[in-house]
């Protein structure tokens, strides 16, 4: 959608510097809609988690770490061998060198390669804390219902939500280089998952998007599932030893094991 610098949302106003205009614009650029109102909306729900926290982020900051931190699940990035987190840390750094000295962007770079870290943004400076609550308020509902109506009504007017669980999802698998690399070749990925105090993720079946497609996506609040797909049969009749990796799914570590299996135990 079209923006401008000088918009104020739910009571947030985004500030109106030449740095502010300047991230909007590439970041509109370098991203879809999907990525970009997401990253609105983390920038915005981060703030208004600050001010019910009692927290004063630098705006610009909070800006330039909501608006990078999503930037390395873009096709720019699919052939790194960083993490995404780190990818989008260092395009953000890159792109700050000349504007908000050193430590700075070291806190923009902080805030954005620890976001998908749980229970550590929170003691750290108030930037570094808030785009990691922002991604959380807008991806997992955290503390959402802590917001007024109003506000979060406002945030989804600027940036609306389409589908977005199963689209962020689906960019999350695309964007995930790492992930990618662990799935190739004819393997299926067993069930496995992860639980913290806020959140289960759970992957019933993986498989390879090389060999069979990408999987279909089913998602509720709370419960994430990536359906299986059957693989065809490869020529190799031999079990291989079983391999393990994680892949993310809205920033936590799921372990994965993949397991090599005959052609008849495929069928």
């Amino acid at each position: 959608m079209s923006t401008t610098a000088a918009d104020s949302i739910a009571g947030v106003v985004i500030p109106d510097t030449e740095l502010v205009r300047e991230i909007t614009a590439f970041i509109r650029d370098a991203e879809d809609d999907l990525l970009f109102d997401h990253s609105r909306r983390v920038f915005l729900f981060g703030a208004l988690q600050g001010r019910r926290r009692g927290l004063q982020p630098d705006l610009e900051l909070l800006y330039a770490g909501a608006m990078f931190h999503d930037i390395g699940l873009t096709e720019t990035y699919r052939t790194s061998m960083l993490r995404f987190e780190v990818d989008g840390a260092n395009a953000a750094r890159d792109f700050l060198d000349h504007g908000v000295g050193d430590a700075g962007a070291r806190t923009v770079w902080l805030s954005i390669a620890l976001h998908t870290t749980p229970n550590v943004p929170e003691f750290l400076d108030p930037e570094i804390a808030l785009v990691t609550a922002g991604v959380e308020t807008d991806v997992l509902g955290i503390d959402r219902e802590a917001l007024p109506p109003e506000a979060l009504d406002s945030v989804t007017a600027a940036h609306p939500r389409p589908d977005f669980k199963r689209r962020i999802l689906r960019a999350f698998n695309d964007g995930n280089n790492t992930a990618r690399k662990a799935l190739s070749g004819p393997s299926t990925l067993t069930y496995s998952s992860i639980s913290t105090h806020r959140f289960t993720a759970t992957i019933s079946s993986i498989s390879s998007a090389t060999t069979a497609g990408p999987s279909e996506l089913h998602s509720d609040s709370t419960h994430f599932e990536l359906a299986e797909t059957k693989l065809p049969a490869d020529n190799n009749p031999e079990p291989r030893p079983p391999s393990a990796s994680s892949v993310r799914i809205c920033g936590l570590r799921v372990a994965v094991h993949a397991v090599a299996m005959t052609p008849a135990q495929r069928n």
